[in-house]
């Protein structure tokens, strides 16, 4: 009985904490505020047609949810950055962005999707030669 009430409290207090699953993310005040800019200067920068920089701020905004483990919101905006590189025609940033992705996938524990990611780039990677 005391072992099971041990293990009570230290859920109770595990949880009262707030301590999240490794899984969970959070950006801080600071991080919303930046990623709110950095989707309406994206948004501009298409309008904008300057889609070469729009690419690289997708990119920034993708970096920024990768490192507080934001991971489906990382991939959405690498694909999106993907996709604009396709309309520049930029195989290289194309190539970088599908390792990312590749990286991305295996940490969602998506290994079909990871291994389409790597296996794109490495075809881009040879075709650039």
């Amino acid at each position: 009985m005391k072992r099971a009430t041990f293990w009570g409290l230290l859920a109770l207090l595990f949880f009262s904490v707030g301590v999240q699953p490794m899984y969970a993310w959070q950006l801080s005040a600071q991080q919303q505020t930046r990623a709110q800019a950095l989707k309406q200067t994206i948004s501009q920068q298409v309008q904008e047609n300057n889609l070469n920089q729009a690419a690289r701020s997708s990119n920034t905004l993708a970096e920024m949810y990768w490192n507080a483990n934001a991971l489906e919101e990382a991939a959405t905006q690498y694909e999106y950055s993907v996709e604009l590189y396709k309309n520049l025609g930029n195989t290289n940033g194309q190539r970088v962005v599908q390792t990312y992705l590749g990286n991305i996938y295996d940490g969602l524990n998506n290994p079909a999707k990871a291994e389409a990611a790597f296996k794109e780039a490495l075809r881009i990677s040879r075709q650039e030669k």
